[in-house]
């Protein structure tokens, strides 16, 4: 693998990410894919060009990412909404780690009205994002009507828009959706996922730009902040599992390539826990047998999040894998060592030691002494690795060093980066 060129298309990437935000809530399903969509549809009918069809759909499917990040405030997105803490958290978020600009900068003023924008030189970019604010204020209205009930709400819908059209939406952009509004398919489109998915992975447009592992590990990185921060018990967690996987792919011989690789995986391995409750990630005692079972779905989700493209194949299960056994009595698979490749062993070793070695809101890290029982009966166990836990116990202090400079590095960022959300409002 080391001397080959890895690519991804960026869509898939967003496509992932975007499902990822799903799971968060009930409320979002679906969001990002419509409101891109509709902007898909939108942009078609006023005649964009290419470049700025991509950037819009592109957009459109992490547009509120912000929501996710600081907290679980989902009020911002009711139609009525005049906050845009959330987009400029966005454009913060997506300008420090999305490959490009122009993107960062329609999420930035998605939510600035068409007749507040006279305020603001920033040439095409607002002509875009007043695409999205409409297309993400008609998904709102959509109300979660299925196929069988969303063609009688559009009048409403329509009327609705237009009631506003000259302030707070750009009025060429609604006269398009005034035609684009009389196609049902149109709207039908809207109540299946698979469809919209379906269309976006057959689209050229988008499915042409690709990305190497640099920025593949930049867009990563983002994610594992959004991860890691939705709890403080979880808070640097991913940041720690990436630093500590990637070192031992190196003491184990992978090459700098596989080496990058891991430190995505170990970025992403607990991505499905965005699927867990925060009442569950919070609790501070042991979990009750029920909360157990919802705990133990996240690394199922993980899996589906990233299979989603077959480039993210390998690092897909090294993700994913890190709580199965070489016993077969781990989850949500229950594979057993001649199915757990070397990645993945290393991911499970990464993930028991940070766990066992930072500190939580309900207790300190524990000491060498009995990290190192803990290992050693979980190799009792048939649970982990021999040769990979004795390069941990061999360099014992290193690797601590490793995950504990990683995770401080982690958390000034991101007090950095509240700081420099409240200069910016």
């Amino acid at each position: 693998m080391e001397n080959k060129e890895y690519s991804i298309s960026l869509y898939k990437i967003l496509k992932s990410f975007s499902s990822a935000m799903d799971l968060i809530s009930t409320e979002v399903v679906g969001h990002h894919k419509k409101v891109a969509y509709i902007c898909y549809v939108l942009g078609l009918e006023l005649g964009l060009k290419p470049l700025e069809l991509k950037d819009l759909i592109f957009a459109a499917l992490i547009h509120d990412i912000g929501v996710f990040y600081l907290d679980q405030n989902f009020s911002d997105l009711a139609f009525d909404s005049r906050s845009n803490l959330h987009a400029e958290v966005g454009y913060q978020l997506s300008r420090d780690y999305f490959p490009s600009k122009r993107v960062a900068k329609i999420i930035k003023y998605h939510h600035v009205e068409w007749s507040e924008q006279g305020q603001l030189d920033e040439g095409d970019i607002l002509y875009i994002s007043s695409i999205l604010f409409l297309a993400d204020r008609i998904c709102t209205l959509l109300n979660g009507n299925d196929g069988r009930e969303i063609l009688n709400r559009v009048s409403f819908i329509v009327e609705k828009i237009n009631s506003l059209a000259g302030q707070r939406f750009y009025p060429p952009a609604v006269e398009a959706f005034n035609k684009v509004a009389d196609r049902e398919y149109f709207w039908l489109d809207l109540t299946s996922n698979q469809e919209i998915t379906r269309k976006f992975d057959s689209l050229e447009l988008i499915n042409q730009e690709y990305i190497d592992l640099d920025i593949l590990l930049d867009i990563s990185q983002l994610i594992s902040y959004i991860i890691d921060f939705r709890s403080p018990f979880t808070a640097t967690h991913s940041m720690g599992v990436a630093a500590v996987s990637e070192k031992l792919a190196a003491d184990t011989g992978y090459g700098g390539s596989e080496c990058k690789m891991m430190r995505i995986a170990g970025y992403l391995h607990d991505i499905g826990k965005l699927a867990v409750p925060l009442a569950i990630l919070n609790k501070p005692g042991k979990l009750k047998k029920d909360e157990w079972q919802i705990m133990k779905t996240h690394t199922y989700y993980t899996y589906r999040v990233l299979a989603q493209a077959e480039e993210l194949s390998v690092i897909r299960d090294w993700a994913a894998f890190h709580h199965e056994t070489l016993k077969g009595d781990g989850y949500p698979f229950h594979l057993k060592a001649g199915q757990l490749s070397r990645g993945s062993r290393i991911m499970s070793v990464a993930d028991v030691f940070t766990a066992l070695t930072e500190d939580r809101p309900y207790r300190d890290s524990m000491s060498k002494e009995k990290v190192l029982e803990i290992l050693a009966e979980m190799l009792s166990n048939q649970k982990l690795d021999q040769d990979i836990v004795a390069i941990v116990r061999d360099s014992y202090s290193e690797y601590s060093s490793i995950r504990l400079q990683a995770q401080l590095k982690a958390i000034k960022h991101y007090n950095e980066f509240k700081q420099r959300i409240n200069k910016s409002l």
